[in-house]
């Protein structure tokens, strides 16, 4: 069997699954289950950066599942510390990530004009105070941090406020950026945040924005409840 498939040349390969209208998300399955059984071992498999980035989000998803397809050999699978590696070294930060709105604007770009229409909707809540060391960089985390802003003293967080975009056209909804605080943030400090998060996503997305406190909605724009 393993000589069958090695005898198998990626071009024939995608001529013959073009003829056949496959979606680019099987098609990507297809591609991986016929290289890994290409493979001489579990540990001679490599896999594509679009594979990774799937089983990464398929293991935040649900760990469980992630285990349950990899053991059952019913996808070829990443060993979960091969997972937890990668999704160590995804650098978290509070604020307004550039990296990030650059993917999401790719995202959006495929949904059309009614899809783009969202609403920006912000929630503050009170979080444990804890300080922590972070041992690849060697440095403290835990005190206030609203991004590029900087405020004068460094305090513990007790406060933790998260944007979130919803789309009106689409199910859906994404944090767009996070920030810590001590107390509840400042009316002053707040509005330069709206303002910005509303900016980016008008300016570099190309779209219509209402805003919204989480705290005067039932439901979010997404028709999800809210307690």
């Amino acid at each position: 069997m393993q000589d069958q498939f090695a005898s198998i040349s990626n071009e024939s390969l995608q001529e013959k699954l073009e003829k056949l209208d496959v979606p680019n998300a099987q098609l990507m399955v297809i591609h991986e289950c016929i290289a890994a059984a290409k493979a001489t071992g579990k540990k001679n498999r490599r896999y594509t950066e679009n594979w990774l980035l799937l089983c990464l989000l398929l293991y935040i998803r649900s760990p469980s599942t992630y285990a349950f397809l990899r053991n059952k050999d019913i996808l070829p699978l990443p060993c979960v510390s091969t997972v937890r590696k990668y999704l160590s070294a995804i650098r978290v930060k509070c604020g307004f990530d550039a990296s990030f709105f650059a993917a999401f604007k790719k995202k959006l770009l495929s949904k059309d004009t009614f899809q783009r229409h969202s609403v920006l909707v912000f929630d503050e809540i009170q979080v444990r105070k804890e300080m922590r060391v972070n041992s690849k960089t060697m440095t403290y985390t835990g005190f206030s941090d609203f991004g590029d802003i900087q405020l004068a003293g460094e305090e513990l967080a007790d406060h933790g406020l998260v944007f979130t975009f919803c789309s009106f056209g689409d199910k859906f909804s994404q944090p767009i950026a996070v920030f810590a605080s001590k107390g509840r943030t400042k009316a002053t400090v707040l509005a330069q945040l709206v303002l910005k998060a509303i900016t980016l996503l008008e300016e570099e997305l190309r779209m219509s924005m209402l805003l919204f406190p989480m705290a005067q909605l039932r439901t979010d724009p997404c028709g999800n409840t809210l307690e």
